[in-house]
Parts: C-alpha cells; sequence; structure tokens
C-alpha cells in the first residue's frame, strides 16, 4: 500500500523545508523520508523485479539511465514554444 500525496504550486514553499534536500519527488520507507529521483526507481525497479541482480546487467541498465540523464540536462529548455523548437533544431544540428 502506499499513499500518493500532491500539492499545488502554491503549497510548496511550506512543503519544500520538510523534504529532504528541497525536493521532491519523496518516498517514505518505514517512516524514513528517501529521495533523489533515479534512486527511486531503481528501488521501484528491484521490488517488482525489473532490476538485473547480474551486475554486469545492471551496470548496463546504470549506463543508459545516466546517460538518458546527461542528455537531459542539456537539452534546451524555454517557456516559449517557438524558441524552443529553435534551440531543439540547434541542439540536434550541433
Amino acid at each position: 500500500n502506499f499513499t500518493d500525496t500532491r500539492f499545488t504550486g502554491k503549497d510548496w514553499p511550506a512543503i519544500k523545508p520538510t523534504t529532504p534536500l528541497g525536493g521532491v519527488p519523496v518516498l517514505k520507507v518505514d517512516g524514513d523520508s528517501h529521495c533523489q529521483s533515479v534512486s527511486l526507481a531503481r528501488y521501484a525497479g528491484k521490488l517488482g523485479g525489473f532490476y538485473p541482480t547480474d551486475p554486469l546487467q545492471a551496470l548496463i541498465v546504470d549506463e543508459a539511465i545516466e546517460t538518458l540523464n546527461e542528455l537531459m540536462a542539456v537539452a534546451p529548455k524555454h517557456s516559449d514554444p517557438e524558441e524552443l523548437l529553435k534551440l531543439r533544431k540547434d541542439f540536434q544540428a550541433g
């Protein structure tokens, strides 16, 4: 069982100080709070039997996860859809 707790942006300033590292998502297990999206995904994958137990296979999964994280970190971001499209095209072209 789990509780899916959501909040609005206006509630965030009050919630932020109660979270580990001042961010979300947060997973509470046996009363302890845990954070970091990829760590939580790995934990869920292990619980569900989707994360490899073989160290080499786990390394391959981790490589893919971290490669995607690095790409997302450098990918263009912009609130204006037209400017975002331009930035993405420039990014693709190198």
